[in-house]
């Protein structure tokens, strides 16, 4: 799921932040978290979680245990389980975590992983 996620969302590092968004707001680092989303998981979960208490948002350009750990509170924090099959998870990552006003689709993510992930 984290795989995927990252080659999606930065093409696998390639994009670190988002451009044409003020900071603070747009997404960064490999999983371009936004800021609003990371203060959120902060607030609701870092008392089950107190490591990410000690994370800033702007860490999630260049700290990759950082982004790694956020991008994980975040699909924890969604309804379900983790789907196993590959098609399933493009479906659960358009729903939860780019949400269906993103403009990603489960096409471009299987494709992403695809070329990331399987044949990177």
């Amino acid at each position: 799921m984290l795989l995927g996620t990252a080659a999606q969302e930065s093409l696998f590092g390639t994009y670190l932040v988002q451009l044409g968004v003020p900071p603070g707001i747009g997404g960064l680092g490999i999983f371009q978290m936004e800021g609003l989303t990371f203060n959120d998981l902060v607030a609701r979960y870092g008392v089950k979680f107190p490591v990410i208490k000690l994370f800033s948002y702007n860490e999630m350009e260049w700290n990759l245990r950082a982004a790694i750990i956020m991008a994980r509170v975040k699909y924890y924090s969604c309804p379900g389980v983790i789907p196993k099959d590959l098609k399933d998870q493009a479906a659960y990552y358009k729903r939860w975590y780019n949400t269906p006003l993103g403009t990603a689709t489960v096409e471009e993510y299987l494709a992403n992983y695809d070329k990331y992930v399987l044949h990177g």
